[in-house]
């Protein structure tokens, strides 16, 4: 959790997810993550993985997505319910649905008590598929953040189209 956030609204709208993600896998499954790279930007995203998104209304408006490869979905997937998951089912589903609700509802909490007044949260949706594309809508910034631990890679994209109200960050 020591990683610095650069000065940019993006980077720093994207500092409590990464926060909130890093508090989950510590608490979850003992893990530590590490932050390998931010890159900001608004290029869609092209993947092959188990794509878990959530989205925020309300002050903020956007969408926090979690990028993970199967083996990771079903690694995490068993590790949260004890037991092997070796395919992407319901199972795996509802388990990395949970995994951004948590993620997005604890940067909700930070996001909520240091800058803004109210963010709201969709449903989780999840996504699976061989080769697909995450198109964000046209004007929205995105940090996309690539996270490591010792189970794999994946990452997480933080998007927003604006924000609104007192204490906003800089739009």
């Amino acid at each position: 959790m020591n990683f610095e956030i650069k000065a940019t609204d993006d980077l720093t709208f994207g500092k409590p997810f990464i926060e909130s993600i890093q508090d989950l896998f510590h608490t979850m499954f003992m893990e530590e993550i590490r932050v390998d790279s931010i890159v900001s930007g608004t290029d869609p995203v092209t993947t092959r993985a188990v794509t878990a998104v959530i989205g925020l209304s309300g002050a903020v408006r956007g969408t926090v997505a979690i990028y993970f490869p199967d083996y990771i979905a079903c690694h995490l997937a068993g590790r949260l319910l004890g037991m092997e998951l070796n395919t992407i089912d319901e199972t795996v589903s509802d388990a990395v649905a949970e995994i951004v609700n948590i993620v997005a509802g604890g940067a909700k909490g930070r996001i909520a008590s240091d800058q803004i007044r109210q963010v709201d949260l969709g449903l989780p949706t999840v996504v699976v598929g061989t080769d697909y594309t995450v198109q964000y809508p046209a004007g929205s910034r995105r940090a996309t953040v690539a996270l490591s631990g010792n189970f794999g890679e994946f990452s997480m994209a933080i998007t927003y189209k604006e924000l609104i109200g007192e204490g906003s960050y800089g739009k």
